[in-house]
């Protein structure tokens, strides 16, 4: 899942009895501005299965989000995170655990486990 599918995602695309989330959307930055829209190709809407270990998980997180996306702007509940910033909260995660190279390289390395 690309990143800005994933800072679009609402709790409205996840069905906690079966598992099933909805990827109908994506977050960009324009010129400074958050945009959400449909992704970049008709392939990229999809729907995928989520273990229900996952779903367990992300149940407790909800019961503690005050907002109808998952994973909100810390500075405006109504509107998701920016990527930007995501990234570079990242950056320091990944500096600070002491990991070589950059995050790119770990976000590569992942798409190969999947």
């Amino acid at each position: 899942m690309r990143q800005g599918e994933l800072l679009a995602l609402q709790w409205s695309d996840l069905d906690f009895k079966t598992g099933r989330l909805r990827i109908s959307k994506q977050v960009y930055s324009v010129n400074g501005k958050l945009e959400v829209n449909e992704p970049k190709t008709k392939a990229a809407a999809r729907t995928i299965i989520l273990p229900p270990a996952m779903v367990e998980l992300l149940a407790e997180y909800k019961a503690q989000i005050f907002s109808e996306w998952m994973f909100p702007s810390r500075i405006k509940l109504e509107r998701p995170v920016d990527p930007g910033y995501a990234r570079k909260r990242l950056r320091v995660i990944w500096e600070r655990a002491g990991c070589k190279g950059g995050v790119n390289n770990f976000l590569h390395f992942k798409e190969t486990l999947i």
